[in-house]
């Protein structure tokens, strides 16, 4: 039987993709920086899958964005899902972390136009409001609010709660 996208992500979220969940005291015991990383292939394929987890990537290349690996991850699953939004809008994210607002905008304006040929506001809203961040961080406030107010909504669109909550808040 096959594991689901949001299984594997559970998973990888928990237990680290390497065994069973710990209990709440062991998790307690063991600081984030000292629990396993997940198997990146495993995560990569749930979020491409299941884009509705994408934020489960989002949130392992935060915690593990100076790791060289990932940068590399990355690229090559954009390149071997080249019509993905989520693909590419983690390129994106990956850009942003290591400080590279342009090549993160460009990606994030490019997660967007693909997400909307697919006719995913998910993929929509996420790009949008990943995008404003930047363009508001550039100084361009106008720019700003017009891409979050299209962030809205494609966030009200989407029926995700999650998104319609970050995007709304």
């Amino acid at each position: 039987m096959r594991p689901t996208a949001l299984g594997v992500l559970l998973l990888c979220s928990l237990a680290a993709c390497s065994g069973p969940a710990p209990s709440p005291e062991e998790s307690a015991e063991r600081p984030a920086e000292e629990r396993a990383a997940p198997d990146p292939d495993e995560l990569w394929a749930a979020c491409l899958e299941d884009p509705t987890t994408y934020l489960v990537c989002f949130r392992h290349m935060r915690r593990f964005h100076g790791d060289p690996e990932i940068g590399a991850q990355i690229r090559e699953l954009e390149a071997s899902h080249p019509g993905s939004w989520v693909a590419t809008y983690l390129v994106g994210y990956y850009h942003q972390l290591q400080q590279e607002p342009d090549v993160a905008a460009e990606k994030f304006r490019a997660a967007t136009e693909l997400a909307r040929m697919a006719g995913d506001r998910l993929g929509e809203g996420a790009s949008l409001y990943a995008g404003a961040g930047l363009v508001d961080h550039s100084g361009d406030r106008e720019g700003a609010r017009r891409l979050l107010a299209q962030a809205a909504e494609a966030a009200r669109a989407s029926g995700d709660t999650s998104l319609r909550y970050t995007v709304l808040t």
